[in-house]
């Protein structure tokens, strides 16, 4: 009797989008090879899809105990129930039936499983092959499908029981967790443990049955304070079943074994880049003994031998975190960490500086762009840095402070912190030490609660620069010490401000248009008109001539004209300038996104011009965006002084009673991009029809518009349509953001 594919001991979890692309993928073509590192469910998929799979006979072959490829052909034959090895794929082509052969853990006897494979797919059209690997085949008419990890809660909504329950990585946890503790349930205090546990082991189903099954002996809580050990952490105690799936590190040595030397070191080397790497990065660290162009040839193999994550849109791969760590055991006991540390900071100091050669200047769009995609490389080697080389790190973390708003707001809090230490690290009164202390005021003021020592630090830059002699860093420090008191002491700013405009018209232009900005604010306020604006006209014209259409300079200036002409009594003209600023603060993302800090300024001053106009819903809806997005960011900006007092928000709370909550409410769980779509357009965030509804999930699928048509049995046209106006509706730039959309509202869309 020939076996079938094994009885899994447990239910499967999740997996829904992916088992209907692979059965799609199977039905159209005779071999589909599923590739992805140990532990990724690769044979759990490969299982379920053979149990689904109709009208044909499925012979299953697990390689993964086979030392020797000459011993594939025998234990293929053995599960085809044939005796005659050399003529099997004859003998099966002439059955009444169809067969569906499956290859199970190929990886280590690549060549003699490619071998079979041609062999039985050119003896008969009625065998097909499914073949799971840790790499493909590579042979002709092969289609490779990667396992992904399971799908991880959206990290930009709040961790909620119900919304996190719906991604895969958290049902399979809970599911797992209930085996070993049957008390188990997901609740306000389990999810946050939960989820950070998920994202720590990247979404690995294998890694999060490990890590599910501790909690027969320990609590949610213990479990994710252990995070930073992953390996020892995964570790299962459960006898049986495959050894290689009762420790993640098990898993990682079997594919570590099949590396030959260079790459070996070049996968423990690559351990350095916590946050992915593009490959001119893999070259500065592992060029020491590979050449550059076998470096490009070796990150591709890893890749094929799904170590490292390709990339699936853009230029950056990456390695899922328990397989870094397991490379950073590796890189440790060969005594290369050192070196390679070094190697990464010099490459990221250098490519910050070239991204950012202003020490105080604030860059443009695609270089903060650039530099915010490495800002997780650059904090975990923050510690070597500032301790081996202080001045570097200081220099490094004011560039990041000084363009802030690049970087989401816990990169921000996390900047600050980083350059206090340097900072303390590195008393010596110079231009390094200004540089560092102009960055943490950029930074510090966007905390009101911090003003005592936002003055403290604003007063040493300027007491330091003016030591120095030098005027470009007394004109910045004058800037920025004015910005501190515009609040406390307008007097003091304007002076600071007159002092600082004409040295900064020397040539500092981005600090120049700050410097405009609020200069105008304040002579507007004391009723000089024509003062503020012939200082918004030129900020505008210097943001223009310093960093064109992608500046977050930019952001700040129409801010401040949005209040100049607010106080001016133009509300249109300020509701104009608002809009500007929000269009600037999408541009600023780099196509990544608006700059979510960004919004908050304009978000608060537009629901306070709603609520003048007697728009009162506006006014509540746009108002409890702004509180949520300062609630999740922990970031307060500094309002200008038309946005100080808010007791149009008081009145419109104790008018409207319940009818106000209930619209804030509705305010706070907008997206960002139905947000900006609504404050751009006055249009409230339209609802989707149950066609458009189904839509999104054939987008999810990963169906072109041509596929979406074929399937619902349209025009193209029209699917291209039916996408476009998702996205008008949902305020979103690409499919990928429909993709994330629907996989959120997944229940409610069925």
């Amino acid at each position: 009797m020939r076996p079938g594919p094994p009885v899994p001991l447990t239910t499967f979890v999740g997996r829904r989008r992916e088992l209907q692309t692979v059965r799609r993928y199977l039905a159209g073509t005779r071999f589909l090879t599923l590739v992805g590192p140990g532990g990724c469910g690769k044979t759990r998929l490969a299982i379920e899809l053979a149990r689904m799979t109709a009208k044909a006979d499925v012979a299953w072959v697990d390689l993964a105990p086979l030392r020797r490829g000459e011993d594939v052909q025998h234990e293929v034959a053995r599960g085809l129930g044939v005796a005659e090895p050399d003529r099997m794929a004859e003998i099966v082509a002439k059955r009444d039936h169809r067969t569906l052969l499956l290859l199970d853990n190929c990886e280590h006897v690549l060549d003699a499983a490619a071998e079979l494979a041609v062999r039985f797919l050119s003896a008969s059209s009625r065998t097909r092959l499914l073949a799971t690997s840790r790499e493909p085949l590579d042979v002709e008419g092969e289609l490779v499908w990667r396992v992904p990890s399971l799908s991880l809660p959206d990290a930009l909504f709040p961790c909620e029981p119900m919304r996190c329950s719906r991604a895969d990585a958290v049902k399979l946890f809970i599911d797992r967790a209930q085996l070993a503790h049957p008390g188990f349930v997901l609740d306000r205090t389990s999810c946050p443990h939960v989820v950070a546990t998920c994202r720590a082991v990247d979404g690995i189903p294998l890694a999060i049955e490990l890590a599910a099954a501790r909690l027969r002996h320990t609590s949610i809580a213990e479990l994710a304070a252990r995070l930073d050990d992953l390996l020892a952490l995964l570790v299962g105690t459960r006898r049986g079943g495959d050894p290689r799936h009762r420790a993640l590190r098990a898993a990682l040595d079997w594919s570590h074994a099949l590396l030959d030397q260079q790459e070996q070191a070049v996968f423990r080397r690559l351990a350095v880049f916590a946050g992915g790497f593009r490959i001119t990065a893999a070259e500065a660290i592992c060029g020491t003994d590979v050449g550059p162009p076998d470096i490009l040839d070796h990150v591709a193999n890893l890749a094929d031998k799904s170590l490292i994550v390709p990339p699936a849109e853009g230029e950056r791969y990456r390695l899922l975190e328990p397989i870094r760590e397991y490379a950073l055991e590796r890189l440790r006991a060969s005594d290369e960490e050192e070196s390679a540390i070094e190697r990464c900071a010099t490459y990221l100091v250098d490519l910050i500086a070239t991204e950012i050669p202003d020490p105080m200047g604030m860059g443009s769009g695609p270089g903060l762009s650039r530099i915010a995609e490495e800002f997780t490389n650059l904090r975990a080697i923050l510690p070597w840095l500032i301790r081996e080389r202080t001045a570097d790190a200081v220099r490094v973390l004011a560039r990041f402070a000084q363009n802030h708003l690049g970087l989401t707001p816990t990169h921000v809090s996390v900047v600050s912190g980083w350059l206090g230490q340097a900072l303390d690290a590195y008393p010596t009164r110079d231009a390094t030490r200004v540089e560092g202390l102009l960055g943490q005021l950029q930074v510090l003021t966007q905390f009101p609660d911090k003003h005592g020592l936002t003055r403290r630090v604003a007063d040493e830059a300027l007491e330091i620069a003016l030591e120095l002699g030098d005027r470009s860093l007394e004109a910045r420090a004058l800037s920025r010490s004015a910005f501190v008191a515009v609040w406390e002491d307008p007097t003091r700013a304007m002076r600071e401000y007159d002092e600082a405009v004409p040295m900064l018209r020397e040539g500092h232009l981005g600090a120049l248009a700050l410097a405009l900005a609020g200069r105008a604010v304040i002579r507007q306020r004391a009723g000089d008109s024509r003062g503020a604006e012939a200082d918004i006209a030129e900020g505008l014209r210097a943001w223009e001539r310093h960093a064109g259409a992608t500046s977050v300079v930019r952001i700040n200036t129409l801010q401040a004209a949005a209040d100049v002409a607010f106080q001016a009594g133009d509300l249109a003209r300020a509701e104009e300038r608002l809009r500007e600023a929000i269009d600037a603060a999408c541009e600023a993302g780099g196509g990544s996104g608006p700059v979510i800090v960004a919004l908050i300024g304009p978000f608060d001053f537009l629901a306070h011009l709603g609520a003048l106009r007697g728009d009162s819903e506006r006014a509540l809806l746009l108002a409890g965006c702004a509180e949520r997005l300062r609630d999740e960011t922990g970031i307060w900006p500094r309002p200008w002084f038309s946005l100080a007092d808010r007791h149009w928000l008081t009145d419109l709370d104790t008018r409207l009673g319940k009818r106000a909550r209930t619209v804030r409410a509705e305010g706070r769980r907008l997206t960002v991009a139905q947000a900006v779509s609504y404050a751009l357009t006055d249009e409230r965030p339209g609802s989707l029809s149950t066609r458009e509804l189904g839509v999104t999930e054939l987008v999810a699928e990963g169906l072109t518009d041509k596929e979406i048509a074929a399937r619902l049995a349209i025009s193209e046209r029209t699917a291209e349509s039916h996408v476009q106006r998702i996205r008008d509706k949902l305020g979103f730039q690409s499919r990928a953001q429909i993709a994330r959309w629907a996989a959120e509202h997944a229940p409610s869309i069925r």
